[in-house]
């Protein structure tokens, strides 16, 4: 009767460190994926503010002739919009290739705590659409707010500061 208890408290010893174990991984992939988000963040602003650069004196043009400051905003809003989105969406069919590819190698894992991560000797990911489309329109929100300062920065040039700005 003894012996049988102690294997129940081993078990229940064992589930707490998997437990822990997801916590941490939970953890380490929150971790990497702001990083991430905040490197998406540096790279839509200093794009933006680049094209900006580059075509002050196209910005110029079109509010000379009668665009709109929030034509103007809503343009590069609408550009980053659009760019974020196909990035998007291709950065998701590699991953999805990428899992396909991980999860075709067939690890030996014998004697190793790191197995209990495999399912039939294989790397096993459960991507659900609610979360790939929840991480999406994360990525999506991000750019279109972190892009939004930089087009109002466009829209209030002066078309006549613009028309004569040089490179």
């Amino acid at each position: 009767m003894e012996g049988h208890g102690s294997g129940r408290l081993h078990h229940v010893r064992d589930a707490s460190d998997i437990l822990k174990l997801e916590g941490v991984l939970n953890l380490i992939t929150l971790s990497a994926v702001m990083v991430l988000f905040f490197i998406i963040l540096l790279g839509v602003v200093n794009t933006l503010r680049m094209t900006i650069r580059e075509r002050t004196r196209e910005i110029g043009t079109i509010r000379a002739i009668g665009m709109q400051k929030i034509d103007v905003r809503n343009t590069f809003i609408l550009e980053t919009f659009f760019l974020t989105l196909f990035a998007s969406i291709a950065g998701t069919i590699l991953a999805f290739a990428a899992m396909w590819l991980l999860s075709s190698i067939t690890f030996t894992m014998s004697d190793n705590p790191m197995g209990m991560l495999l399912v039939n000797s294989r790397l096993y990911f459960l991507p659900t659409f609610a979360g790939v489309a929840g991480n999406v329109l994360l990525i999506l929100s991000i750019a279109v707010a972190t892009a939004y300062f930089p087009a109002r920065r466009a829209a209030n040039l002066s078309p006549a500061k613009a028309l004569g700005h040089f490179e």
